[in-house]
């Protein structure tokens, strides 16, 4: 994909296994987005501890609305990690900001 110059890679592995994310993000030189799947801020945690996405992409229903998402939002940001928030129930979903 690389040659194609791609703004990111979504779901590049099963989200559910943040170690084969961490094989694929290390050795991509396009950047990985993962996290529409994960609930949790801890599931968030694990993936950033291990260097899982360069991109993470918390669904703002999902992973338990806006303050939730902006603690994992601040954590991502420890790491250097973008935060492109997603929402599977459309534009309503998504504000505010």
């Amino acid at each position: 994909m690389a040659p194609y110059h791609p703004l990111f890679i979504e779901e590049a592995t099963l989200r559910e296994i943040p170690e084969a994310m961490t094989d694929v993000a290390a050795k991509s030189p396009v950047p990985i987005a993962t996290g529409e799947g994960l609930v949790h801020r801890f599931e968030f945690r694990r993936l950033l501890d291990m260097k899982g996405a360069q991109i993470i992409q918390p669904d703002v229903l999902h992973c338990g609305g806006i303050t939730e998402l902006r603690r994992i939002a601040r954590y991502a940001e420890v790491f250097g990690v973008e935060v492109a928030r997603t929402s599977a129930a459309g534009p309503w979903a998504m504000w505010p900001a």
